[in-house]
Formats: C-alpha cells, sequence, structure tokens
C-alpha cells in the first residue's frame, strides 16, 4: 500500500495463496505504478489460524531523483528494523496490522521483494 501521509492508503499490490517453498526464499513483485508515495505498508494475511510471519528482508525498489533503492534513503520503519538491514539472516516476526515504512523523500514502486527468515516458510 502506498500513503503520502500515512493515514489516506492506496492499494499497490495483491497477491493471494502464495506459498514460499524454502527458507530464505526471495520472492520479487513487480507492480505497475506510476503515483510517487512517502509511506509503504507491508499488510500479510494467513491462512486459518497462522498468526505470525518469519521474514528476515523486505527491499521496495522505485525511482526519485537520487536513489533507487527506497529503503536505503534514510528513511524509518515503524517496527521490525532488521527487514531494511540489507541482511538477509535476520527474522523478524510482523505484527498483524503490517509494518510501514517512511521514505525520506516521495517515490514511484517499480517492485518490492520478501525474502523468508531462516527460522520458518511462511505462507502469505
Amino acid at each position: 500500500m502506498g500513503s503520502n501521509d500515512g493515514q489516506q492508503w492506496e492499494p499497490l499490490h495483491e497477491v493471494d495463496n502464495t506459498a514460499f517453498v524454502a527458507r530464505g526464499q526471495r520472492v520479487r513483485c513487480d507492480i505497475d505504478e506510476t503515483a510517487a508515495y512517502s509511506h509503504f505498508r507491508l499488510v500479510l494475511h494467513g491462512k486459518a489460524n497462522q498468526t505470525s510471519f518469519y521474514l528476515s528482508e523486505w527491499q521496495l525498489i522505485g525511482h526519485s531523483v537520487s536513489a533507487t533503492d527506497i529503503t536505503a534513503d534514510g528513511g524509518t520503519l515503524d517496527s521490525c528494523p532488521s527487514l531494511t538491514d540489507h541482511q538477509g539472516l535476520t527474522s523478524v516476526v510482523l505484527p498483524q496490522s503490517g509494518v510501514v515504512y517512511r521514505a525520506a523523500g516521495n517515490y514511484v514502486l517499480s517492485h518490492y521483494s520478501l525474502t523468508t527468515g531462516a527460522d520458518a516458510a511462511p505462507q502469505a
């Protein structure tokens, strides 16, 4: 989801019935978006009775004047800061409400990737 105020959210991409088949697997999701946003929200809905997801990396890639790796621009992550540490080794449990990244500028998101954590292969 994308937002410029952190309150009003626009859906950017949705995937149903996706399974990560291996630990440490990276999945790239391409987005056809033309609007620029300064806030990005990742919300994962699990299967019945699933209460958490183990991810090690959330990378946002897009276009701006000076950078392409949005998560390297010095913005802030409202929880789970190791999701953007570019290590791909630290596992975090995502809150049910999702995770919001506040970029330092406005970006047009072209794709994002998720890397599963080493603890378990989640299903979204």
